[in-house]
């Protein structure tokens, strides 16, 4: 029997539709489930992708057919949303940014206990590690270890 790895998503704006879409196109993988605030777009991506909406994220967060949740959320929620993933014990992607001041990222409370996997999607990572370690204080490398890249050709 294949096993199948089940896919959740918090927000519904267009980064979700597109982690949506990517999610139909791997094997063995399905959207079980999104979380919205927003009625309108949470019906749309509803009907699009068959799967059910969830308003409590931690219905969403507690449902067993659930392995992965795509933080997809607005800017600045991330970090928040990534610590009640983890406590949570799920794995995590998360959209750019992971948050939106170094501060925030260093106040992310990853339950290591609890954690599986967490990735952060960038789209352009050698911009993205410039950028951090030019503007900022963050060592790239000594922070982010142990890094797979996965380049798509749809992306």
């Amino acid at each position: 029997m294949e096993t199948k790895v089940g896919f959740g998503i918090i927000g519904t704006g267009n980064i979700a539709k597109f982690h949506a879409d990517c999610i139909e196109k791997i094997p063995n993988a399905f959207l079980f489930g999104v979380l919205s605030k927003s009625q309108s777009r949470a019906n749309q991506v509803a009907k699009n992708y068959k799967c059910p909406v969830f308003w409590e994220i931690e219905k969403l967060l507690s449902h067993p057919k659930i392995d992965v949740i795509c933080v997809c959320n607005e800017s600045g929620l991330h970090g928040a949303t990534i610590a009640k993933i983890a406590k949570a014990g799920k794995n995590i992607l998360c959209e750019k940014p992971l948050e939106t001041t170094i501060e925030k990222i260093e106040q992310i409370d990853l339950d290591e206990k609890e954690q599986k996997e967490f990735v952060l999607a960038f789209r352009d990572l050698i911009k993205t590690k410039n950028v951090l370690n030019n503007f900022t204080e963050f060592d790239f490398d000594k922070q982010i270890q142990d890094i797979n890249i996965q380049e798509f050709e749809d992306y």
